[in-house]
């Protein structure tokens, strides 16, 4: 028994070394290699942050829904249960409506319209380095489809929107069927430069009481780089819900605002006020004509009809020149450059002014007497809806153009071009046998005015009848900002015919 003590107590005095000696491993090992351990757990936080980060959030709503059941039939006994049955057929049910109202909820019809109702078909994402960032609740940016063509869409829209300089540019592309009877699906691109402010007269920024968001800081922003007044207009004035904080920084920032309801139809008087009261004094533009007739003076147009004029009608300058001669309450005569002699000599009245095409400006100028002043459409144009004096700088650019320089001619409208067209045609044939035989020229048309600029060395534009005065200054000052000289086709024209001189 003694040895076997013995054997007990040497086995429980090796457990405790073995004990010992595992520990004390344990703790050297801790101790040696902490460095691993730490790498360790900052490689673990560093993928747990990685993954909290760029990992797609999902948002759960939950709601509780009280059925009542208006079974009244328990209470009655066995006989009503007995008519029950039988007015179901036999078949004995004791869902009690409460599976028909699951069904009501669980319904296709009844999801879609939830969906629409809330939005839930516009996701904001904000673009990131590794991932682009959902946004809920806090977008810039608000989206909406009318239900009409939202119900006629067969594949996700995608639009992206980056801010150019002073505009944003907006670039996406949805897909159509290729015709009505085919499931095949084709790209269509969408482009378009939100550049409005361009050509903006004055701006209505419409917010709500929360405050300004990101977008209407960059809007602000640009409005005031383009000195365009602005009017901010506080909607849903109805609600009650007005932010003082937000109030007190419009009046600390010397904002022009109001507080609307288009609702309830508050202060909408006041809003029409503050329009007429801030609008700029070009709000409405000056006559062509103003200062240079009187009422009851007699003007002459002169208009070439040529193969470039489009068929039965005339070109939109020569309609706002006899509008603008009729508001100035004189009398207006017109004809073509063969016939000026003609009317002239038939006038009793000698006319106060002649007013011609650039493209016959020296045979008009033959046939009109010195005492009667003549001046072109173009010129005149030039002064209405631009700088005319930073137009005629534009001529010294035309005289030193040489081989290889490159020319744009920009028009603002999208008319189909005739055989003989005076923008693609006319200008560059006459530019090329009076000035260099080896310019390049470019064309540009529409509302969407070029970046690249500075790669031209003149801008030919055409008369901007259809742009007002805001747009054609701010092209003329975009030109002028990248270096390069910009005319207008009426003065490109008087100059190569000697008209300057």
């Amino acid at each position: 028994m003694e040895e076997t003590k013995n054997l007990e107590l040497g086995s429980g005095q090796e457990q405790e070394e073995k004990s010992a000696i595992d520990f004390q491993l344990i703790y050297s090992t801790l101790i040696l290699n902490w460095k691993w351990f730490v790498l360790s757990l900052i490689v673990c936080l560093g993928m747990g942050y990685l993954y909290l980060r760029y990992t797609r959030p999902q948002y759960q709503a939950t709601a509780k829904l009280l059925i009542k059941d208006d079974d009244q039939n328990k209470s009655r006994g066995m006989g009503n249960s007995m008519i029950q049955n039988a007015a179901n057929l036999g078949f004995i049910s004791n869902s009690n409506g409460i599976d028909n109202e699951i069904e009501i909820l669980s319904a296709q019809d009844l999801a879609t319209q939830a969906v629409i109702d809330m939005k839930c078909y516009v996701n904001y994402y904000h673009k990131g380095t590794f991932k682009d960032q959902l946004v809920y609740k806090e977008q810039e940016v608000n989206v909406d489809l009318d239900l009409a063509h939202l119900k006629k869409l067969n594949a996700p829209i995608k639009l992206k929107i980056e801010k150019d300089g002073n505009q944003y540019l907006v670039t996406g592309s949805y897909y159509i069927p290729v015709d009505a009877f085919s499931s095949q699906k084709e790209p269509v691109k969408i482009e378009k430069t939100l550049d409005v402010i361009k050509k903006t007269d004055i701006a209505l920024l419409v917010v709500d009481s929360k405050g300004f968001s990101y977008f209407d800081v960059n809007i602000i922003n640009k409005l005031k780089e383009t000195n365009t007044p602005f009017i901010v207009v506080l909607n849903k004035s109805d609600l009650n819900d007005s932010n003082c904080i937000f109030l007190e920084e419009l009046k600390a920032e010397d904002y022009i605002f109001t507080q609307v309801s288009a609702k309830e139809k508050i202060k909408i008087e006041e809003l029409k006020n503050l329009i007429i009261k801030h609008s700029p004094k070009s709000f409405e533009q000056p006559s062509i004509l103003g200062e240079l007739i009187n009422p009851g003076d007699h003007v002459v147009l002169v208009t070439p009809i040529d193969t470039g004029m489009p068929k039965g009608r005339l070109i939109l300058p020569q309609v706002q020149m006899i509008r603008d001669i009729l508001d100035n309450d004189a009398i207006v005569h017109q004809c073509k450059e063969k016939e000026l002699r003609y009317l002239l000599d038939s006038l009793k009245i000698k006319p106060k002014l002649v007013i011609t095409d650039s493209q016959v400006f020296s045979s008009v100028s033959a046939d009109t007497p010195e005492d009667i002043a003549l001046t072109s459409f173009s010129i005149l144009f030039a002064k209405y809806k631009g700088d005319l004096f930073k137009l005629v700088e534009g001529a010294k650019a035309l005289k030193n153009l040489k081989a290889g320089d490159k020319v744009l001619i920009a028009e603002a409208c999208t008319h189909h071009a005739q055989p003989d067209d005076i923008g693609t045609v006319k200008i560059p044939r006459w530019i090329k046998s009076h000035i260099n035989s080896d310019i390049i020229f470019e064309f540009t048309s529409g509302r969407d005015y070029p970046d690249n600029l500075h790669e031209y060395k003149l801008v030919i534009h055409c008369g901007a009848c259809t742009l007002n005065r805001k747009e054609m200054l701010n092209r003329i000052e975009s030109s002028l900002e990248k270096g390069t000289p910009i005319i207008n086709y009426g003065l490109c024209i008087a100059y190569l015919h000697g008209i300057f001189e």
